[in-house]
């Protein structure tokens, strides 16, 4: 298989990700009926349709789309039918961080669907600086995630 046919295959693989992530999290939005995991889930919605819809999908842009659908994957098995008083305020400021995190990102897609070839090869130190602290800080989130909705179930 050459050089090209194997790019055609990853952005053929990374398209379909992409696309049943956009499917899975407007399903939970639909689902959801607090504001904030409602807010949460159109803005993951949109980041994952924004970088669906960029001509060059850079791979650690699509990790990164992926990675907030599956927080929210993780979000939405979590709430499973709870309110948002029986959710905590650890969760309510991780939803926050979250959709900041996503707004973040989702301005960065936009650039970069807005820069030319030779902007981006001067950028691309920056941005796995960037990305590298997006990919912390959605550690983070799932983390707290896992913690609350693990402790919430054993009890």
């Amino acid at each position: 298989m050459d050089a090209n046919s194997q790019r055609r295959n990853h952005q053929g693989s990374a398209l379909s990700s992409l696309n049943a992530a956009v499917e899975a999290t407007n399903v939970a939005e639909k689902r959801a009926g607090i504001a904030p995991v409602k807010a949460v889930f159109g803005s993951v919605s949109g980041l994952l349709a924004k970088i669906r819809d960029l001509t060059i999908r850079k791979a650690d842009y699509v990790e990164l789309g992926l990675a907030c659908a599956d927080i929210c994957g993780a979000l939405d098995r979590g709430m499973n039918g709870r309110q948002e008083d029986q959710i905590g305020q650890s969760v309510l400021e991780a939803i926050e961080r979250l959709t900041t995190t996503v707004v973040e990102i989702r301005r960065n897609v936009d650039e970069l669907g807005k820069q030319k070839r030779i902007s981006r090869f001067f950028h691309a130190r920056d941005d796995k600086d960037t990305i590298a602290a997006w990919r912390l800080d959605l550690n983070r989130i799932l983390h707290v995630f896992n913690i609350r909705f693990t402790t919430a179930a054993l009890t």
